[in-house]
């Protein structure tokens, strides 16, 4: 597992580039290193996100608590801080408030000092890098060697930076381009009025623990996914993204 050292390191070089190609080359070759199960949160902590987009939890909290300036367990990977803050947006009930703290605490109490600010950072959704969406969007790409156009449908297609990055670097460029080409196929009406291309929705059906269900309808302005999230048999609340016609997916 990637030690998170190496992404406050890549925080760290980013703020220090001043180039919008450098940015993305920094990013697309720590995509390209990391294990294949780090993808989806390293892109969600990239673009400031303590979980993926399509993640409809929260953490619930005001910050990082404070924590002694030399950490006192083993280093932190990157697969700690999304395992903690996944624990702590399943926090609820009674007590949740205090309980949340505590996790976060102790992940405080791990982190060096830079770690920390990281951390903090990506729990207040500004990461000040000077790298945005975009441009992890134009990362993902770089990494995959994928045509800027096919990546930024396979965005709108899914609706989740962090999908786009997973499957970006399990199929490299052919992935996003049938991903691409089915956008194409359900904006033109070729894909029919029902469920748009099986294969597609089969190609991100699962990272970040989760099991994607997607809804394909269509509406006056083109093709709409509706994609719900399900864990532990619970449904997520529903999200939509409207997708209609090749020139306005540009």
């Amino acid at each position: 597992m990637t030690p998170f050292s190496e992404f406050a390191e890549l925080c760290r070089a980013l703020e220090a580039s001043r180039g919008r190609l450098d940015k993305q080359h920094l990013v697309a070759t720590f995509l390209a290193r990391v294990h294949a199960d780090e993808v989806a949160p390293a892109v969600a902590f990239l673009t400031g996100r303590p979980l993926p987009a399509s993640d409809p939890r929260g953490l619930g909290v005001r910050g990082l608590p404070a924590a002694p300036e030399t950490p006192d367990a083993a280093p932190l990977t990157l697969a700690d801080v999304a395992d903690a803050f996944a624990a702590v947006a399943d926090t609820s009930g009674p007590g949740a408030r205090h309980r949340r703290e505590s996790r976060l605490a102790a992940l405080a109490a791990r982190a060096s000092p830079l770690e920390r600010a990281i951390v903090a950072r990506i729990i207040g959704g500004e990461m000040r890098t000077g790298i945005s969406a975009g441009g992890v969007l134009e990362a993902i790409g770089e990494m995959a060697g994928a045509d800027p156009e096919a990546v930024r449908r396979a965005a709108l297609f899914l609706g989740d930076i962090s999908a786009v990055a997973v499957l970006a670097r399990a199929e490299g460029a052919a992935g996003l381009a049938r991903v691409s080409t089915a956008l194409l196929a359900a904006s033109a009406g070729t894909a029919g009025r029902g469920v748009a291309t099986a294969e597609v929705c089969a190609a991100v059906a699962e990272y970040a623990g989760a099991e994607r269900t997607a809804v394909y309808r269509r509406t006056g302005d083109g093709l709409t996914l509706t994609a719900g999230w399900a864990e532990t048999g619970a449904a997520a609340p529903p999200r939509t993204v409207p997708l209609a016609t090749d020139s306005r997916a540009r």
